[in-house]
């Protein structure tokens, strides 16, 4: 079980409400959790099948005093866990009594827990190690452990090399797996295999020699032997631009991802989900019905706020929070109240 926590920036005392995610083995029915209205279109039969689902739930209660149903997120595909999986936390913040709220357009937002090293250049400069240089470093210690098997730049070069080997074939592993190529999963898989190949190193290294064994010369580290001909000397001097070069290109990609147009997408369809028989001729009590949809395409999440009016009155006013790629159907009804 995980813990979320949901605040309302228009509450004026700074509520903040604890929503819970728990996984659980159910056996799926036609009346499991009836109130929340959520289907299973990953399943072709409903009656005493046994499935994984993810509960979102609180224990605050709606304007009315009354329980929120839980929200039931049901996502075969990797792909659309998280984003499905926030949506259901939005939707329950939208039901939730927050009080009198100040004036404003937003709507009810998840809180976002920053991590104190997630705005600093410290976590750029460990975040690319981890994946550009120690899995490589670990890794050459097992294979060379004597320190006269290679020169030092040799040992940083083929560190570098090993590395994208290394993380590579570890996105390519995880790509095939119910995990994918997400943060967690990739930090999770290079920290162990760091720590791992540095243990066993440190192992090997012990039963060598005190003399044999490699380590960092910090006396020396600014005195590169670069070697001795002009030919090696060109070669390793060519080979570290490379590296360089290297290195900041893949930060310039990291840091400036290439988006396409931002941009929300509205439409207003009929009562049958298509682009024709509108209600346009209604008599005095008879209802009309029409689907208004919007999709988020900003590559951002972002709230809205839909206002309906009429002859300049307005009738409907409703906000909501869409995550990025998000779309959203609202059936309006609306009555004739005008002989």
């Amino acid at each position: 079980m995980v813990v979320f926590y949901l605040r309302n920036r228009l509450s004026p005392n700074g509520t903040i409400v604890p929503i819970t995610v728990s996984l659980s083995l159910d056996a799926v029915e036609n009346t499991l959790f009836p109130a929340t209205g959520t289907g299973f279109p990953n399943l072709n039969d409903l009656e005493g099948e046994g499935i994984w689902i993810l509960i979102a739930e609180t224990s605050d209660l709606d304007s009315g005093g009354n329980s929120i149903a839980p929200e039931i997120v049901n996502v075969i595909s990797k792909d659309t866990l998280h984003q499905e999986l926030e949506s259901a936390i939005g939707r329950i913040g939208n039901k939730i009594d927050w009080g009198t709220l100040q004036e404003d357009d937003v709507a009810p937002q998840l809180l976002e827990l920053v991590p104190p090293l997630n705005e600093t250049i410290l976590r750029i400069i460990l975040g690319l190690s981890l994946v550009l240089f120690l899995p490589g470093y670990s890794l050459i210690g097992i294979l060379f452990p004597r320190k006269n098997e290679l020169s030092s730049i040799e040992r940083i070069a083929i560190s570098f090399v090993l590395s994208f080997a290394v993380v590579s074939f570890m996105g390519l592993i995880l790509n095939f797996t119910a995990f994918g190529i997400r943060s967690a999963p990739v930090l999770i898989g290079l920290s162990t295999f760091t720590i791992s190949l540095s243990l066993v190193e440190g192992i090997i290294r012990m039963n060598l020699p005190v003399e044999e064994r490699f380590r960092v010369p910090f006396d020396r580290i600014l005195k590169v032997n670069l070697g001795q001909s002009i030919l090696d000397k060109g070669l390793s001097i060519l080979l570290i631009a490379t590296i360089i070069i290297s290195f900041s290109t893949l930060v310039y990609v990291m840091v400036t991802p290439k988006t396409g147009e931002r941009f929300t997408e509205f439409y207003i369809l009929g009562p049958n989900g298509i682009a024709s028989n509108y209600p346009t001729d209604l008599k005095f009590g008879e209802e009309g019905k029409g689907i208004i949809g919007i999709i988020n395409q900003e590559y951002e999440n972002v709230s809205y706020r839909l206002e309906v009016t009429f002859n300049g009155t307005l009738i409907h006013k409703e906000l909501f929070f869409l995550i990025e790629n998000e779309k959203l159907d609202i059936t309006f009804i609306f009555k004739a109240t005008n002989k």
